[in-house]
């Protein structure tokens, strides 16, 4: 499913070995193509920085407790994903006026609001304040709960 698989739900199993089948392709425009997404990529979040990629997965419209009329109803802003699988959850923490929000030395990043960057010596105590204030600033808004992609270890 959805950024989920059966090694996020057995983390004690291990991946010792992978076989990967690829596409004969012309090597110019597989160059072209992954020049221009990591280009792409780099103008809309923050590749290169001290995070950890994506906090939350996007919110899917199947989610049981979405009322996917209502939401619309609600909050119009959201017209603009109805036709989509999912609501990114970087617009919903954008629209709940998060971006640039720290936490201390986390901060929710300007550029892409799905990613907290460490400005430096960010504790994970920090880290978590800074996904609950974000959970509970969508929640408030939205009514919708936000779920971690992340994976906790040692909590």
């Amino acid at each position: 499913s959805y950024r989920d698989s059966v090694f996020k739900r057995h983390p004690e199993w291990i991946i010792l070995s992978a076989i990967l089948k690829l596409e004969k392709g012309d090597s110019k425009k597989i160059q072209d193509k992954i020049k221009k997404v990591s280009t792409e990529r780099s103008q809309k979040q923050d590749i290169g920085t001290k995070s950890c990629g994506c906090i939350f997965k996007n919110v899917s419209w199947s989610k049981s407790d979405i009322n996917k009329e209502g939401l619309l109803q609600r909050s119009p802003e959201l017209e603009q994903f109805k036709d989509k699988q999912n609501i990114p959850a970087s617009f919903l923490i954008d629209s709940a006026g998060l971006k640039g929000k720290c936490s201390g030395k986390i901060c929710i990043s300007s550029k892409h609001a799905n990613f907290f960057v460490n400005e430096g010596g960010a504790t994970a105590k920090e880290v978590v304040a800074t996904i609950k204030l974000a959970k509970d600033a969508v929640k408030n808004k939205y009514g919708i709960l936000l779920e971690e992609e992340i994976q906790y270890i040692g909590f």
